[in-house]
């Protein structure tokens, strides 16, 4: 395989995005946890409605019910406190990065994925990635010791078709 090379300037905006999309993908397990949160508080709630028809004395599927429910809406303000607190940490990196001019670059080989910017230079090796994955626009790949997510190249910019062949022969596709 050649040597791959890829220089990008830094871009406040795409910076921006990338995070935003990084963020959607961290939550796509909780928000499948949250459904059944939601589907469960429903369920006892309709649970707590047919006893309560049946006039029974002590209905706990209600109150089971109801606190369910407001988990759910206490987990959804906490998202929504945690996402406006992780997009203005984000916004104030960005504004730093754009003032030191932090262009990146990756050189990617047969054996090892170099990156370098203004601060940090890393050398990883391709055993270090499980998995890969693209998702909105993204070419994502993850670490294998914890699944999170290593790099994102934007497809558009980014992705060259001996890129993607590389990744493709090294790593397995992982469905998001």
């Amino acid at each position: 395989m050649k040597e791959i090379k890829i220089e990008s300037r830094f871009n406040k905006e795409d910076f921006i995005h990338s995070y935003k999309i990084r963020w959607q993908m961290e939550l796509l397990k909780a928000n499948k946890q949250l459904k059944r949160l939601i589907i469960a508080s429903i369920v006892f709630l309709l649970l707590g409605l047919i006893v309560n028809l049946e006039e029974r004395s002590g209905n706990p599927y209600l109150l089971i019910g109801f606190l369910l429910s407001c988990l759910v809406i206490i987990l959804l303000l906490f998202r929504y406190v945690v996402k406006n607190r992780y997009l203005k940490r984000i916004r104030n990196i960005a504004e730093t990065y754009e003032k030191l001019k932090m262009d990146c670059r990756f050189e990617i080989t047969s054996d090892l994925l170099k990156y370098r910017d203004a601060e940090k230079a890393f050398e990883y090796k391709w055993s270090v990635f499980s998995t890969y994955s693209i998702y909105k626009g993204y070419l994502v790949l993850f670490y294998k010791e914890t699944g999170a997510i290593g790099f994102m190249f934007n497809e558009k910019e980014e992705v060259s078709a001996d890129l993607l062949e590389s990744v493709k022969s090294k790593l397995t596709y992982k469905e998001l």
